[in-house]
C-alpha cells in the first residue's frame, strides 16, 4: 500500500506519482480531478508526473473539459478510460478518451454488444430520436435480489428468453450508436410534466471556471410540481449568482431544465467513494434546512 493518509491530499498523491514512477492512475470522476488540477495548476512546475501513460474514472462523472485539461498538463498520458456499471451490471458502458482524438465529451459513452437502451415497453430507443430510456445490459447478470422479489423483478427482465439488467441509469443513443447518459432514474425531477436528469444538468455547470462542484435537485414547488436548485461549490474567491448561471447554461440546456435558484456551499456533500449525496442537497434546499 503506498497511500497511507485518511483523506485524499493531492500533493501527496503527485509526489507518490513522482517518487513511484506510477504508470497508472484511477480517479473518482471529477471529485479526485479537479482537485488534481487545481494543484497543478497552482504548482506547474513542482511535480514530475512523466511517466503517467493511463488514467481511469468511475462511481461519478468526469467532465468534458476536466478530461481535456488533464490530457493538456500532462502530456505523457495517451488515453483516459471511464465506465458506468453497477452492481447489477458491472460493465454498461465504456468510453477512452484519446490524446489526438474527438474533443472530450461529457457522459458519452461507447455502446458495447451487450448493452442497449431500452424504452417502456422494453424495445430499444431509436437512434438519434432523443428519447430517453433505460440502460440494460445481458449476458453475466446476477439471479436477484437476496428476499426482495418485487425488486428484483423491476430490475432483471427476460426479453425474448434473454435476460437483461435494468439497474436505473437512463440514457439516450446519439445517431453513431454512442450512448449519452443522462442519469439515474431515481433522481428525475419532475417539473411542469417535464422530466430533467439532475447529471445532465450538473455537467454543463461545472464547466464554468469559477465552479469547483455541483449538484441538482428538485425542490417541492405548488406551480411545475417540482422546481430545479442547483448547489454549487465554487473556486476561492469566485462570486457567482443566478443570472451568471442562467446565461452559462441557457445555451446548452433546454428552458425547462435550467436551474430556477442557486445556492452556494462551503463544500458538495459525497460519499467516501466520491457518489453525490442527493439526500444531502434536498434536506439542504428545503426551508430550515442548511447547506454545511
Amino acid at each position: 500500500m503506498l497511500y497511507h493518509q485518511r483523506h485524499m491530499d493531492m500533493p501527496t498523491v503527485l509526489q507518490l506519482i513522482e517518487r513511484e514512477r506510477i504508470t497508472s492512475l484511477n480517479m473518482l470522476g471529477d471529485v479526485s480531478a479537479v482537485p488534481l488540477l487545481e494543484e497543478l495548476r497552482a504548482h506547474p512546475h513542482d511535480y514530475d508526473t512523466s511517466s503517467l501513460q493511463l488514467m481511469g474514472s468511475g462511481a461519478t462523472m468526469l467532465s468534458g473539459d476536466v478530461k481535456a485539461e488533464l490530457l493538456e498538463r500532462i502530456p505523457t498520458v495517451v488515453a483516459i478510460s471511464e465506465a458506468v456499471g453497477s452492481s447489477e451490471a458491472p460493465v454498461e458502458a465504456a468510453t477512452a478518451t484519446m490524446r489526438g482524438g474527438a474533443p472530450p465529451i461529457s457522459l458519452k459513452f461507447n455502446a458495447r454488444p451487450e448493452t442497449a437502451v431500452l424504452d417502456d415497453d422494453l424495445e430499444p430507443v431509436a437512434r438519434g430520436s432523443g428519447q430517453v430510456g433505460r440502460l440494460a445490459v445481458r449476458g453475466r447478470v446476477p439471479i436477484g435480489y437476496h428476499n426482495d422479489p418485487e425488486k428484483t423483478a423491476r430490475t432483471f427482465v427476460e426479453i425474448d428468453g434473454v435476460r437483461w439488467s435494468l439497474p436505473g441509469d437512463m440514457a439516450t443513443v446519439d445517431a453513431d450508436g454512442s450512448i449519452r447518459l443522462v442519469g439515474r432514474g431515481s433522481q428525475c425531477i419532475n417539473t411542469g410534466g417535464e422530466k430533467v436528469y439532475p447529471e445532465e444538468v450538473e455537467a454543463v455547470i461545472k464547466t464554468h471556471p469559477s465552479v469547483t462542484d455541483a449538484l441538482v435537485v428538485g425542490r417541492p414547488d405548488p406551480k411545475w410540481g417540482q422546481q430545479v436548485v442547483a448547489l454549487v461549490q465554487l473556486q476561492k474567491t469566485a462570486a457567482f449568482g443566478l443570472d451568471e448561471l442562467d446565461a452559462h447554461c441557457r445555451p446548452q440546456l433546454a428552458a425547462y431544465k435550467l436551474p430556477r435558484d442557486l445556492i452556494t456551499v462551503e463544500r458538495i456533500q459525497r460519499s467516501p467513494t466520491g457518489k453525490p449525496d442527493y439526500e444531502w442537497a434536498r434536506r439542504s434546499i428545503t426551508v430550515g434546512g442548511a447547506a454545511d
